[in-house]
């Protein structure tokens, strides 16, 4: 496993958490969100493994209520809990049942750590999965010494999870957004040596530590794309495309109008003529990438009112804006042995490290 870099506030904020548990004896409830392959997962684990305490991480299935419940029941039964062993052989027909039964005879000094994560999954095919973890939280988990942690990647469904018409509204403690990481933390996992060198790497692989890990030492960016473009199955070629299929499943609209956005598009008529999507329509799409998904971003001219004609739309990730520019209109090229084509475009069209810096807009910001 590559060395964890970066997060330490969101660390900070974790052990902060789990401290009010060991004072308090009482549980502490985290709401972790964050767009997919930021390092939820991976900053949860690493949380878990440094505090030296007993815990469970459970990875939910998007599988029905029996197969999920069987899934965390072995996740226990794994896991350091001291519940573990009460767990072989045991099934449980309910959350609340399970959930009750995995902290059963936690005292004051017992802390422990339960991690749910991509929650999201389990309400997708199990409606009354948010009521019977507020039954559970309510009941049972609320009084004991844990910290509960529950992360997912839908930043939209998170947000409704714990909204007013919710379940679960007013239960968590602490929420944390995730952010993709910093610049500094990318140029520190590629092992940039200079930082013309952190920004240009940056600009492509954006602040996905997964993708910066897969940055070979020493290599240049016709080195690195060589490699992260050899064919159309990479994780370079296919995790902006997955993050989109995954955010957009149900609004087709708005996902015309982020790849618009994306290929190059920034002004309002210039969107609309490219995704097709008019009036209200492409107004209700920008709003959704704008403020629900946080996908893109809006920039007005300082001395310009507002207004649709003066507004500028961008891609707010630089790895997507790179991947919707350059790879994802092109997918057809690497999938018959063609990768030379989309990389002598990206070359010829990116002009090192000037077109990039100027699309982004946000380049001073980013180093900051």
């Amino acid at each position: 496993m590559a060395a964890f870099v970066g997060r330490v506030g969101e660390l900070a904020e974790l052990q902060s958490e789990l401290a009010l548990v060991r004072r308090s004896g009482r549980a502490r409830f985290v709401w972790m969100r964050g767009r997919r392959r930021v390092g939820k997962s991976r900053l949860a684990q690493e949380f878990c493994d440094r505090s030296g305490f007993p815990y469970c991480f459970y990875q939910a299935p998007r599988r029905p209520r029996p197969d999920a419940l069987a899934d965390f029941v072995e996740a226990v039964r794994e896991s350091s809990l001291a519940t573990a062993a009460s767990f072989q052989g045991a099934s449980y027909s309910s959350w609340p049942a399970a959930l009750r039964a995995a902290v059963a005879g936690l005292g004051p000094s017992d802390p422990t750590i339960v991690v749910i994560d991509e929650l999201p999954y389990l309400t997708e095919l199990d409606a009354g999965f948010a009521a019977d973890l507020q039954k559970a939280w309510d009941r049972t988990l609320e009084a004991s010494p844990i910290l509960l942690v529950c992360v997912g990647s839908d930043v939209r469904m998170m947000e409704t999870l714990v909204g007013e018409r919710s379940p679960l509204h007013g239960r968590p403690t602490g929420e944390m957004r995730i952010a993709p990481l910093s610049p500094a933390a990318i140029a520190e996992i590629t092992n940039a040596s200079a930082a013309v060198e952190a920004i240009d790497r940056y600009l492509v692989v954006g602040g996905f530590p997964l993708l910066a890990a897969s940055w070979p030492p020493g290599a240049g960016l016709r080195e690195f794309l060589e490699d992260a473009l050899r064919d159309d199955q990479t994780p370079f070629a296919t995790t902006a495309l997955r993050i989109v299929a995954s955010e957009f499943e149900r609004e087709l609209q708005a996902k015309k109008v982020v790849e618009a956005i994306g290929h190059g598009e920034t002004a309002y008529s210039r969107i609309q003529s490219r995704s097709g999507a008019k009036g209200n329509t492409l107004t209700a799409a920008l709003s959704v990438l704008v403020e629900a998904k946080r996908m893109v971003r809006k920039e007005l001219p300082y001395a310009a009112p507002s207004s649709k004609t003066a507004a500028k739309y961008v891609v707010a990730d630089p790895y997507l804006r790179f991947c919707l520019r350059f790879v994802g209109p092109h997918i057809d090229e690497l999938s018959r042995g063609r990768p030379d084509l989309v990389i002598e475009r990206i070359m010829r069209d990116c002009c090192w490290a000037g077109l990039l810096a100027r699309s982004t807009g946000d380049l001073g910001g980013s180093i900051r």
